[in-house]
């Protein structure tokens, strides 16, 4: 554990998976900040996990925070991990929240199949084809439509099937 300086945390609403902060639990870390746990960030002071408690330090106008740092090779990690610490503990994330961050997950070529989407999560794989089966159909849909109009500009079987991989 680490002692940084409050105004060195860097908060990326982009890379943070909740859509709406909680007024009262701000409120409540900040009447008591000396016994709250540490934040963490990557190397770069990013915020990973601690939104309330980074904020209640900021309301109580504190100077320095507790953080944890973990090293994270992409931003894509850094909103993965972000999703997984807010799925285990403190203020859960709602069912909207999940189903943005899946798809974000899914469309931004992280590699995360849907069993770790689920993982990450911590919901089932169920509800991850849920909150993905819009995300799917629109992409075959694409897909369908790209085959078309190859086939329409007399391309061959083979050189579709290379075209789509």
């Amino acid at each position: 554990m680490q002692t940084r300086p409050v105004s060195d945390i860097l908060y990326r609403e982009d890379l943070y998976p909740r859509l709406k902060p909680d007024a009262a639990t701000i409120q409540r870390y900040a009447e008591n900040i000396e016994v709250l746990p540490p934040i963490e960030v990557n190397q770069n002071n990013i915020l990973i996990d601690g939104f309330h408690r980074w904020t209640a330090h900021r309301k109580a106008e504190a100077e320095s925070i507790n953080v944890t740092v973990t090293v994270t090779a992409s931003e894509a990690e850094v909103y993965a991990l972000a999703i997984k610490r807010n799925a285990a503990h403190g203020i859960q994330m709602n069912e909207a929240d999940k189903k943005q961050a899946a798809i974000r997950l899914y469309g931004a070529g992280t590699g995360l199949d849907k069993a770790a989407i689920a993982d990450v999560l911590s919901v089932s794989s169920r509800s991850v084809s849920g909150y993905l089966s819009d995300v799917e159909r629109q992409r075959r849909e694409e897909e369908s439509r790209r085959i078309y109009e190859l086939w329409m500009a007399c391309y061959t079987q083979q050189e579709i099937a290379d075209a789509m991989g």
